[in-house]
């Protein structure tokens, strides 16, 4: 009984340290992912400003930046014209105010 006291004791022990362990090197992971990313960004940043980039807009100034309008990649000419028609009989049953189910109980209820 004092070995399992001592087994579980243990292991109770070793998971406690593997948390704090796995907390402290995620903690410092993320940090260095994040140093990354700002560097990244940061190089982004000069690159576009030396590019001629956007210039900072003044608060209320509006600009209004145009793009070329996308090809046609499909032919005007390609596919057909499908026309339809709405079927009537939906428009009757609705406009009598009755049911198709309705209709068909009735029609059973009278045969009997």
């Amino acid at each position: 009984m004092e070995s399992f006291l001592k087994f579980i004791l243990i292991t109770i022990f070793v998971f406690w340290l593997i948390g704090i362990l796995g907390r402290v090197l995620f903690r410092a992971w993320v940090r260095r992912k994040q140093r990354e990313y700002e560097q990244f960004m940061g190089g982004a940043q000069q690159r576009q400003q030396r590019q001629g980039g956007h210039t900072r807009n003044n608060e209320g100034e509006v600009s209004i930046h145009r793009t070329a309008a996308p090809e046609r990649t499909i032919d005007r000419s390609v596919g057909d014209y499908v026309d339809f028609e709405e079927v009537e009989e939906e428009a009757d049953n609705e406009a009598a105010g009755c049911d198709a189910a309705e209709e068909t109980t009735r029609d059973v209820t009278d045969t009997k």
